[in-house]
């Protein structure tokens, strides 16, 4: 299944608790999901959040751009 991050034009920025979880995009744990990011294999948030200094984001086309190429590794 590829996701077309088109159809998410709302949603420029994502919080970890939509990316990972039961109800997120990736089914992981929150403290597997840090530890991927800084191990470099998840994208990274982005620097100077707009939402306050406190607040961790991640543009959403960087999301869904892990999440395809992921669905195009395991389908080749």
């Amino acid at each position: 299944m590829t996701i077309d991050s088109n159809s998410f034009k709302n949603h420029g920025l994502l919080r970890v608790k939509q990316i990972v979880g039961i109800d997120g995009l990736i089914p992981i744990s929150k403290s597997a999901w840090w530890a991927g990011v800084k191990s470099g294999k998840f994208p990274q948030p982005i620097n100077g959040n707009p939402l306050g200094s406190k607040t961790t984001v991640w543009r959403a086309e960087d999301i869904f751009n892990y999440i395809n190429s992921l669905s195009k590794s395991g389908s080749e």
